[in-house]
This record gives structure tokens, C-alpha cells and sequence, in this order.
């Protein structure tokens, strides 16, 4: 009886299991120095006073509640 206890609350209390952590890739585009990499730095609060051009491309990783998202910075 214990165990049909512990299956039936498990399927009907969602508020204590974890939701689970969803994948989203982004890919930023734009013009040569129209702030593409500096957004992003400050999205993952880094430092923006020294940002050099991007040589090709960078990419983050930034949480945010349940979500990951792998962000793709092309350069100009």
C-alpha cells in the first residue's frame, strides 16, 4: 500500500519534482560593430569595456530558470 502511495503522489504533486531544463540555440547576426558580442557579454555579466571584434565566431552557454541557452556569436 506504501508503494501505491509513493507512485500516485509522484504523478500528482508536480510542485516537487524538478521541471525539467530545456535546450534552446540561438544564433546572433548582424552589421560589423552593431554590438552583437557586447549583448551577449552583458547577458552573462561579464565585462563590456574591452570587447575586440570577433574573429570568426564565440559561443556562451547562459541559464535562465529551466532554460540553457547555447547562444552562437558570428562575427560581422
Amino acid at each position: 500500500m506504501q508503494a501505491l502511495q509513493n507512485i500516485l503522489s509522484k504523478i500528482f504533486m508536480p510542485g516537487k519534482r524538478k521541471p525539467p531544463t530545456r535546450e534552446v540555440k540561438m544564433c546572433v547576426l548582424g552589421l560589423d560593430n552593431s554590438g552583437k558580442t557586447t549583448i551577449l557579454k552583458a547577458l552573462s555579466h561579464e565585462e563590456i569595456q574591452n570587447v575586440m571584434p570577433t574573429q570568426g565566431f564565440n559561443v556562451k552557454t547562459l541559464r535562465n530558470g529551466n532554460f540553457n541557452f547555447n547562444v552562437w556569436d558570428l562575427g560581422g
